[in-house]
């Protein structure tokens, strides 16, 4: 048991310092998660209200890991370019560009400094998972703001952990009153597209069926 909870110590203690050093780079520059890739170039770009923005649907980046989601972000003084392969990475290039003119905007005037930003995911996939069946059962609007904000750390899934609380058409009343419906459901799967995250389900069974079972029919 010692050693057990020695290397889950240690573990933790090793990534929340590579987390740490991955993401003092990115703290420099606004953008979260960390970018993969800053270039820092001499010269800055001054810009009041809408910066200029040329956007590039372009065959392939300098990129080999998961580059239908990775773009690339270039600063100059003149303008802003942002490079992608697909809708995905375009979405994420102006999420980034965003952060970054909250992080150096001052009134009315944003200073971006010039950069070269070549970004992608590590992982293919990254998400969330909210227990629903213990405790109060979030409402729609809660959910929506936990969708928006995983938006803003690039995340692309969320999976919701159920065990009773789904509404069932054949057998709804297993379900609270306050369960969650197939109707509300897809307005979530909508809701979520927009940030190009997708909706996993995940209906526990067995071992996790004693709410259910407490029924008796």
């Amino acid at each position: 048991m010692k050693r057990t909870f020695t290397v889950i110590v240690c573990l933790i203690a090793l990534t929340i310092t590579a987390l740490t050093n991955n993401n003092v780079l990115g703290q420099t520059v606004g953008i979260i998660p960390s970018p993969q890739q800053v270039e820092m170039r001499s010269g800055t770009y001054i810009f009041s209200g809408e910066p200029q923005v040329e956007n590039r649907l372009v065959a392939s980046l300098p990129i080999t890991t998961n580059m239908d989601q990775g773009y690339t972000l270039e600063v100059t003084p003149q303008k802003v370019i942002l490079s992608y392969t697909t809708e995905v990475g375009q979405y994420y290039a102006n999420l980034s560009l965003q952060q970054m003119i909250d992080y150096y905007k001052s009134g009315d005037a944003c200073s971006l400094p010039c950069m070269l930003i070549t970004d992608y995911p590590a992982l293919k996939y990254r998400g969330w998972m909210d227990d629903i069946s213990r405790g109060p059962i979030p409402n729609m609007d809660f959910l929506k703001r936990e969708i928006s904000t995983m938006a803003q750390y690039k995340m692309n899934f969320f999976n919701l952990y159920t065990e009773h609380v789904f509404k069932l058409d054949k057998y709804p009343d297993i379900a609270p009153t306050d369960g969650l419906t197939a109707e509300e459901i897809k307005e979530l799967e909508a809701f979520a597209a927009q940030y190009h995250i997708e909706i996993f389900g995940n209906q526990q069974c067995l071992a996790h069926a004693e709410k259910t079972l407490r029924i008796p029919f």
